[in-house]
C-alpha cells in the first residue's frame, strides 16, 4: 500500500521459504512482480498455481490481474466470471474475486455494473470496508451525489478512513480506532 512493491516481494519471498504452500503469499508477491513490471515472473506464478491450485481465488485473481496489465480486461473478466460460477466458492473468495471483478468492469467503463458488484459483496459482508469505500467513490463519481454521502458516513461511523482509500484498492482501507489521526 506504501508503493514499495520491491520491498514487499521480498518480505513475500522470506514468507514463501518459510511457508511454500502459502497461496496468499505467493499470490501477493506475483501482485509485487507485476508492479515491477515484470509480468513474466508474476505469469510463472500463475503456471505454479494452474499446476498446483487450479481452484484457489488466488488463481482466478492473478489471471485477471495479469490479463488487465496485458491490456485484456475482457480476459480479466472471462477469468472471473467463470471462477464465479462454480457454486461452490465461499462467501470470502467470492467477494475477494467479486471486488476484482469490479476493478475489472470500471477499467471496461461499466460503472455501474462495478458498483452492484460492490453492493454485493457489502449484501454479504457488510464489514468489507474497501467494498463500502469502492461503493462510495463509485456513487460520488458517478453523481450519484444523494447517497454518496450516506455511505461516506455509515463509514465515518465505523471509524473507516474513507478518504484515504486509493482507486482500485482491495485491502487499503483500515479501520481507524475512535479518535485516532491516520497515518501519513
Amino acid at each position: 500500500m506504501l508503493g514499495r512493491a520491491d520491498d514487499a516481494l521480498e518480505a513475500f519471498r522470506a514468507a514463501l521459504s518459510h511457508h511454500p504452500t502459502w497461496t496468499r503469499a505467493a499470490y501477493s508477491a506475483a501482485q509485487c512482480l507485476i508492479a515491477l513490471g515484470r509480468r513474466e515472473d508474476a505469469q510463472g506464478i500463475a503456471r505454479q498455481f494452474a499446476e498446483h491450485a487450479p481452484d484457489t481465488v488466488y488463481r482466478a485473481v492473478l489471471d485477471a490481474e495479469l490479463a488487465l496489465a496485458r491490456g485484456e480486461p475482457r480476459v480479466a473478466r472471462r477469468a472471473l466470471d467463470a471462477f464465479l460460477a462454480d457454486g461452490r466458492v465461499s462467501v470470502p473468495a467470492r467477494n475477494f474475486a467479486r471486488l476484482h471483478l469490479a476493478n475489472v468492469l470500471r477499467a471496461l467503463g461499466r460503472f455501474a455494473d462495478a458498483a452492484d458488484q460492490y453492493r454485493a459483496i457489502v449484501h454479504d459482508d457488510p464489514k468489507d470496508w474497501g467494498a463500502w469505500a469502492s461503493l462510495y467513490h463509485m456513487l460520488r463519481a458517478g453523481g450519484d451525489h444523494p447517497r454518496a454521502p450516506s455511505v461516506k458516513r455509515y463509514l465515518e461511523q465505523h471509524n473507516v478512513d474513507v478518504d484515504g482509500w486509493t482507486a482500485g484498492g482491495v485491502s487499503a482501507v483500515i479501520p481507524r480506532e475512535a479518535g485516532q489521526v491516520p497515518a501519513p
